[in-house]
């Protein structure tokens, strides 16, 4: 067998986010078979082009559509809830000593995985909580910081938000799921 590394493989040969595939709403809202080993996977609607994370498989079957955008080489996947409360995965790429501000979200928890880019063998993980400009850490790397550090990976306090910073000397991919409550005044 052979294998190869992600960031070596060609387009056609990368994963796709979905793993289960519809024609329709129909046949979509009507699958069977599906178990808790299917929670929370990603289908993919060929009709309308969407994608839609499964929630719930017990009773009436439960999607809650993925909305895709991009933006200024950022992928956000916005997990549609109402009211305040928002959940976003999103890959950007943060440059050396370059920071990415988040908006003013009061309240919130994340992960984040910062990968050197062109394949170096470098990442950084950090899962952290903050709340009105206070950030703990659930764990932080050996380069992971919650201060503005040469040589790590900084999350920083920015007003009642957060900020990500690049100190590692190189040029990055950062992955994150985040949840948070959008500051409404």
């Amino acid at each position: 067998m052979t294998s190869i590394n992600h960031s070596a493989a060609q387009a056609g040969s990368r994963h796709a986010i979905d793993s289960l595939v519809y024609a329709n709403r129909t046949a979509r809202e009507g699958a069977s078979g599906l178990t808790a080993a299917d929670l929370y996977r990603v289908a993919y609607e060929t009709a309308t082009g969407t994608y839609w994370l499964l929630t719930d498989y017990t009773g009436p079957i439960v999607w809650k559509q993925i909305l895709v955008c991009r933006a200024a080489d950022t992928l956000k996947l916005d997990i549609q809830e109402g009211g305040i409360f928002r959940q976003h995965v999103a890959a950007i790429e943060l440059a050396d000593s370059d920071t990415y501000d988040f908006g003013d979200f009061s309240a919130g928890f994340g992960s984040f995985m910062l990968i050197q880019e062109n394949g170096g063998p470098n990442s950084e993980m950090a899962k952290i909580f903050w709340n009105n400009g206070t950030i703990d850490d659930e764990y932080l790397s050996a380069n992971s910081s919650l201060s503005d550090t040469p040589g790590k990976f900084c999350l920083l306090s920015s007003g009642s938000g957060i900020q990500l910073k690049n100190n590692m000397g190189y040029d990055a991919l950062v992955i994150m799921n985040i949840s948070y409550v959008v500051n409404l005044v």
